[in-house]
């Protein structure tokens, strides 16, 4: 699934706005998604508070996971990036799975919205985290 065709719609600048299930906490910021040159791989930046919490990573989308999908390696504040798969569900929705998270992108919105629920294990059983909306700036 090396091909990018089906993430292009997510290609941009975003404003991401959400809340934390549970505990209220905010989530404001920026999700950035372009394409590198070559065109085999999408860059994703992250810049967010949460909380209190100022969070910046950086993502690279693209390669085959060994799973299927795509590949998706996370850099943070971690020693080590994190290994993610991405697949697409429908022609609509992505899946993004990680150790003990995960997360659905609904595309349905149109061009200029998307909306993620996300997932992580608590007591061993999926529970919702949090739920967030991404407005297209550009």
């Amino acid at each position: 699934m090396n091909a990018l065709g089906p993430l292009l719609p997510i290609l941009g600048t975003w404003n991401t706005n959400g809340r934390v299930v549970g505990d209220g906490v905010t989530v404001v910021g920026t999700d950035t998604y372009r394409r590198l040159p070559g065109e085999s791989w999408i860059a994703h930046d992250v810049d967010v508070v949460m909380g209190t919490d100022h969070v910046v990573a950086h993502e690279l989308i693209g390669g085959e996971h060994s799973s299927g999908g795509w590949a998706m390696y996370a850099f943070d504040s971690a020693a080590q990036p994190t290994l993610m798969r991405l697949t697409l569900q429908d022609d609509a929705t992505l899946l993004l799975e990680g150790d003990g998270v995960r997360s659905r992108l609904d595309l349905r919105a149109g061009t200029g919205r998307m909306r993620a629920e996300w997932e992580r294990v608590d007591d061993g059983a999926w529970a919702p985290w949090m739920t967030l909306t991404f407005d297209r700036i550009v």
